[in-house]
């Protein structure tokens, strides 16, 4: 009969395993979706500037040209997807992993 350690294997606790794929997945999916429901507005507001924000002429100067970027530039900036809050989520489910595979 074979002999049994000293001491019994060190595994990691499941519970450290359970939650750290839990966050890791949350999060993924939360970044994932703001991402997608992100764009449409992105889209929405380029045709709706390329309509209605620049005016039709043969051709513009360059402060007009300036104008119209930083327009369009300031209207996609006002409302970009939250992004902290899931990194923090997969970063947290990372460090809980990366224990839980240390103390194997």
């Amino acid at each position: 009969m074979p002999e049994l350690p000293d001491e019994p294997p060190k595994t990691a606790p499941k519970p450290f395993r359970v939650w750290g794929h839990v966050l890791l997945w949350f999060g993924f999916l939360w970044l994932a979706a703001s991402t997608v429901l992100f764009g449409p507005g992105v889209l929405a507001k380029t045709s709706r500037f390329t309509s209605d924000g620049v005016p039709r002429k043969e051709s513009y100067t360059q402060s007009e040209f300036y104008d119209a970027v930083w327009t369009f530039g300031r209207q996609i900036r006002d409302d970009p997807p939250w992004i902290f809050t899931p990194a923090v989520l997969m970063l947290g489910g990372g460090l809980l992993l990366a224990r839980a595979s240390a103390q194997r």
